[in-house]
């Protein structure tokens, strides 16, 4: 069920495409911004104030933008998933025994559960918590 040799590398190509295809779309939406602020200043030069100031929010939105998205593209590509390990803390009313256990699909907090090893009462689930793995 899982991805060959083949597909994974389909994948990867088709990562890289992306990424490429939105650089270039990065670096168009740049330079149509610098072109709008040059003809914001040809525009000032030629006494049209109201068409410089057109062009130059439109130019300064346009490099606003390009350098933003860029910023959120970098974030995006460093940041990478670290695996979580989520366990189960369950506690018995009666004699206060406490065990953790991995979780398990359908546990939720004040769930009762398995009976108590210790005084055959019923345990019940105290906390559901993640911790991070740290790699070796």
């Amino acid at each position: 069920m899982g991805l060959d040799n083949n597909q994974k590398t389909k994948t990867s190509k088709n990562i890289v495409s992306s990424t490429l295809l939105y650089y270039i779309f990065l670096a168009g939406m740049f330079i149509i911004g610098v072109y709008f602020l040059y003809d914001a200043t040809l525009a000032y030069n030629a006494g049209d104030v109201e068409g410089a100031g057109f062009s130059s929010i439109l130019g300064i939105v346009g490099i606003g933008m390009s350098i933003y998205m860029l910023t959120m593209l970098r974030k995006r590509i460093s940041t990478k998933k670290i695996p979580k390990k989520v366990e189960t803390t369950i506690e018995c009313k009666k004699c206060s025994l406490k065990k953790i256990r991995p979780f398990m699909m359908g546990d939720y907090v004040l769930k009762n559960i398995e009976n108590c090893v210790k005084c055959d009462e019923p345990m019940l689930i105290t906390g559901i918590y993640t911790e991070k793995l740290v790699k070796s």
